[in-house]
């Protein structure tokens, strides 16, 4: 099947996703302006392991220049952005579902079973799906069974983004700790154990 790009960004226009969305991001950073260059994300703490580290966001803002400016992200700011930054995964999802839906077909998910237990997924956008094709496995299973199935090592390697914020951002600094769990939930689940536990990073 040739690939089909669609364009959603009238859509996302329409629901207001990043005017609400750098609305929050302004009242917390008031020097914040994406008509300027400036972009943003936000992040979790990666030392929690080891500090007495609170588990809560910080918004990074990039200059044009490239300063990174960083503060404490309050709650109700917190909610609007993620509030408003989910409608870019419903609209996908809207636009997957026409497709699907137009040939007859079944959607398929992509979510593992790292995510589904964890909550770490949309409502209604990418945690939607038809058929959870995945949802049994968990992340380490998946990049085992795409090596076994010779999947190229570009993609095996390739870092993991969320693709929702202008910043760049990685799942490690949005999901603190996200490798560390990975292999947490599958020795539990498994019942692997060691007579020494080893702290991983």
């Amino acid at each position: 099947m040739t690939p089909i790009r669609e364009d959603i960004r009238d859509a996302l226009e329409g629901f207001g996703c990043y005017r609400r969305r750098d609305e929050a991001f302004k009242r917390v950073i008031p020097e914040y302006d994406a008509a300027k260059g400036y972009k943003a994300k936000i992040v979790l703490p990666q030392n929690l392991l080891d500090e007495d580290t609170l588990n809560v966001f910080s918004v990074v803002v990039i200059t044009p220049e490239g300063t990174e400016i960083v503060k404490a992200l309050p709650p109700a700011e917190f909610l609007q952005i993620v509030a408003a930054s989910n409608f870019k995964q419903r609209t996908r999802m809207s636009m997957v579902y026409y497709h699907a839906e137009l040939r007859n077909y079944a959607v398929l998910g992509t979510g593992n079973k790292n995510e589904h237990d964890q909550g770490f997924f949309v409502k209604h956008g990418d945690g939607a799906s038809d058929i959870r094709v995945f949802g049994h496995l968990f992340k380490t299973q998946i990049y085992q069974l795409a090596e076994y199935l010779g999947v190229p090592d570009s993609i095996r390697s390739r870092p993991p983004t969320t693709d929702t914020y202008s910043a760049p951002c990685d799942q490690q600094e949005f999901f603190s700790g996200c490798r560390l769990r990975q292999w947490t939930c599958y020795g539990m689940r498994c019942c692997i154990t060691h007579p020494r536990p080893k702290r991983h990073r």
